[in-house]
Order: C-alpha cells, then structure tokens, then sequence
C-alpha cells in the first residue's frame, strides 16, 4: 500500500510537468507559424509584400477606421502658431489575405507582428509645423486577431501642429486647432478613411494647467481624391496667471493716472509722475507683446485697450503741464470766455437762468381783468407807455374831494381800484427786470473779477480728475466686459 502511494506521488508530477511543457511547446510552435504565415517572413519576397494593399477584390478599396486618442497637450505657442501635444492615431483595418488555415482552431488568438513585416496604411499630418513624415515607426508593432481578421495600430505621435492663433480676448481667449491625416500616394480607389469615433479618446489624457479642453470634434472630407481625416480640438486658457500679473496691473496703474490732478501743484510732482505713469504703461504694453503673434489680424482687445490708457496718460501729462501754467499765471486777468467756462462747470448759469424763470412766474398776474390792463410787451415797454400809464393814474383816478349831493357808481369804484393794481404791477415787473439786469450784470462783473487763476486752475483739476474717471470707467467696460465675456 504504501510502495504504491509513493509511486503515484512520484509518476503524477512527472506527467504533469511533461503535459504541461508539451502544451507550451505547442502554442510556440503554433505562434511561430501562424507569425510567419501572417508576416511573409519566411519568403524571400517579404519586403515587397508588405506594400501591397491586403484587399480580397482589387476593384473595392479597402476601408481604415481611423480616431485620435490625447495624452497630454505640451502647450499652445500663439507666437509661432503651434500646438504641442502627445496622442496615438489609431487604425483599425480588416486583413483576410493571410496565409494560414481559418477553419482550424487554433491556440492562438492575436499575433503581434512588425510593421515593416505587414502592409500597414501610410499616413501623414499635412498640417505639421516641424516636418511632415509617416505616422508610426518600429516601436509600435501591429496587432492581428486571427479570430476576426481584425488589424490593430496605435502608434504614438509627438505632433507639433500649424495653427492659426485667436488672441482678440485675451487673456480670456480660446484656440480653435486641427490635425489634418491623410493617405499618401493611395487615393479613395484604393483606400479610404472612416470614422472610428466622431471624439477624440480623453481617458488616458493628463490635464494641462493652462489650458482647459472645450469640445473635440472628428470628421472626414475628400479633397482631390484623396479623404482627409481632420480632428478639431477647441481649448480654452486658464486666464488668472494672466488677470492677477497683467489686467490688475494696468488697471491700478490707470487709476493712478487720474490722481495726478489731485497732487498739489505747488509740490513740483505731477509732471514727474505723469512721465513715470506712462513709463510703466510702456513696459506693461511690452510685456504683452511677448505673449502676442506679430501680427495685426486680429490684435487682441486688451492690447487696444492698453494702448488707449497709454495715450490718456500721455494726454494727462500734457494736460498737468498746461494747468501748471494756469495755476502760477498772475500778471493777467482771466479771460471772459474762461469766467464764462468755469460758470458752466460751477452751474452759475444754470441757477441764474432757474432764478429768473422763477421771478417771472411770482409775478405772473391770475386775473383776466389785470391781464386786459397789462401792455402786450411789458419788458421792452417805451417811455410812451410809461407816460401813458401816469397818464391814466392822473385823468381816471379821482384825487380831490366829493360834491355833496353827488352820486358815485359802484362801477367807478372798481374801475378805478382794477386800474391802480394793474399799474402798480406794471412798474414792480418793469422794476423786477431792471433789477435782474442790474444784478446780471453785477454778476458778471464780480465773476470777472473775484475769479483768480488759482481758482481756474483748481476748478479745472476737479473737472478733468472727474471727466477721467469718467472715461476711464467706460472705457473699461467697453472693452474688458467683452473680454471677459467673449461676446
């Protein structure tokens, strides 16, 4: 009992271990045919075979599925127009012209093979910014299932493709780029290209700090011939580096533009810093340009923008030095036309035109009578109006006493009560309007002569201070809201 335990404990693995090396002896044997009989590489013709297109009737061109797989995007130079990045142009064909026998079952189910040992389609980027040259190489190897005839490819690429740069809203802007594959030397007769997937393959894709993908978009187009597969990625730029390190900036150093006004002009300081305001929008504005294409179609809005805030500085440094001038000049008077201007700004004219719209309506009669009484012109009334109104005071107005025994109408009384009022409001409105004039000019003429140099000048400090502001804010809006926005 126990010899035979031990004999079967000891002729068991044996078998086993034969069995088993037998069955891997087998699958290499197999694969090593099923290689050789795919590859051609046992014939002495095999390095011609492999440029022969694999299609079961010369007359049907055969079909390769083609899509983009993204790993990761080395970044987007808008200076040259390029987009660096990693991915894999996966092609998928179907070979049935391999020698080997299908009806068996075999152990088996892909080969991997050379592509220098198969027929492997030829395509190229036609859009590449550094060399044009076929995709794939001795690295990736070509996948066979022996079950479906199904062929595999997935070479990787470093592209570095052209394209168009759209910087009108920057730092807020977004690239529109595309790799553009097609067949060389095989037009649609021979061979076409389909779409594997109408997306590229973003599980493997390593996000990028900078930019941020928006859309990828896949389609295939026929020019002269020949199918183009073109796969289109829209991105977006992270804009904060930019915001923080560039539109704060110029955006402070805008509104500290405005406050040279409100220096002191007996400081000596607000031509020095105008000079040194405009001297910063210089370097922000060159420090720009490193990130810009040199080119004019389109040129980014911030761009325009920081110009504008440079001429405005420029602008602001002329105006300091003229209002300097204003300031310190005492050997003349002002001129009216400068009095007249300060007026506007100070609103004097517009009280006093207030002014006058209300004397005129105070004194306004409501009685129908008095109105029949009034002369129809009573401001430019003539000496001959005013003679005839004492005229009526005299004749129709009884001063000396009454006959006893004489009757007096009701009628006369208010006849003659109607007539004095109108008088008396003849001349307090011919009176209100001489006075008015007087005073208008009086006005005047202490204007023109209490209004001193220094004053225009502080005047003039507050309203450009407040008119740049002003345009400063609309300015801003005008262009960064579009920016942010990309409207």
């Amino acid at each position: 009992m126990n010899t035979a335990l031990l004999w079967l404990m000891s002729v068991v693995p044996v078998v086993l271990m034969q069995s088993s090396s037998t069955t891997w002896d087998k699958i290499k044997a197999e694969y090593v045919s099923l290689y050789d009989a795919y590859s051609h590489a046992s014939s002495p013709d095999s390095s011609t075979y492999h440029t022969i297109v694999p299609r079961s009737d010369a007359t049907v061109p055969l079909p390769v599925s083609v899509s983009f797989e993204l790993f990761s995007i080395g970044g987007f130079d808008a200076v040259d127009g390029a987009l660096n990045l990693i991915g894999s142009l996966n092609m998928s064909w179907k070979d049935e012209t391999g020698n080997f026998p299908k009806s068996k079952k075999h152990e088996v189910d892909t080969v991997i093979v050379d592509y220098s040992k198969v027929w492997t389609p030829v395509i190229v980027m036609v859009n590449s910014a550094d060399s044009v040259s076929r995709v794939g190489d001795s690295t990736y190897k070509v996948r066979f299932n022996l079950q479906t005839a199904q062929v595999n490819w997935k070479p990787r690429m470093i592209a570095k493709a052209a394209c168009e740069p759209d910087m009108t809203y920057f730092p807020f802007d977004q690239q529109n780029c595309e790799l553009s594959f097609t067949t060389w030397f095989q037009n649609r007769s021979i061979l076409t290209l389909t779409l594997g997937s109408s997306e590229w393959n973003l599980d493997n894709y390593d996000v990028n700090g900078v930019w941020e993908i928006e859309e990828t978009t896949a389609e295939i187009s026929e020019v002269g011939g020949y199918d183009y597969a073109k796969f289109t990625i829209k991105f977006n730029r992270n804009p904060m580096y930019f915001v923080i390190n560039l539109v704060f900036p110029v955006l402070l150093l805008s509104l500290l533009s405005g406050f040279v006004f409100i220096l002191p002009a007996a400081s000596g300081e607000r031509v020095g810093f105008g000079i040194t305001c405009f001297l910063s929008f210089m370097v922000l504005l060159q420090t720009i340009m490193i990130y810009m294409p040199q080119t004019s179609s389109p040129m980014s809005l911030f761009c325009y923008y920081v110009i504008l805030m440079l001429l405005f500085s420029g602008f602001l440094s002329i105006v300091t030095i003229l209002l300097l001038k204003v300031s310190n000049d005492s050997g003349t008077d002002v001129p009216k036309w400068l009095v007249h201007f300060v007026e506007i700004i100070k609103c004097i004219k517009i009280r006093k035109l207030i002014r006058a719209r209300k004397n005129k309506r105070a004194i306004t009669p409501a009685s129908d009578e008095i109105d029949l009484m009034r002369p129809r012109n009573i401001a430019d009334s003539t000496f001959r109006s005013k003679f005839q109104a004492d005229r009526i005071t005299d004749e129709h107005i009884p001063t000396g006493p009454v006959e006893n025994g004489a009757s007096k109408p009701e009628n006369a009384k208010n006849d003659h009560a109607v007539a004095r009022k109108s008088i008396l409001l003849v001349k307090e409105f011919q009176s209100d309007n001489n006075d008015d004039n007087d005073d208008g000019k009086a006005d005047t003429d202490e204007n023109a002569s209490g209004v001193t140099w220094e004053s225009v000048g502080g005047i003039l400090d507050t309203f450009f201070f407040i008119a740049f502001l002003g345009a400063q804010a609309a300015l801003s809006v005008f262009f960064l809201v579009p920016i942010a926005t990309r409207v």
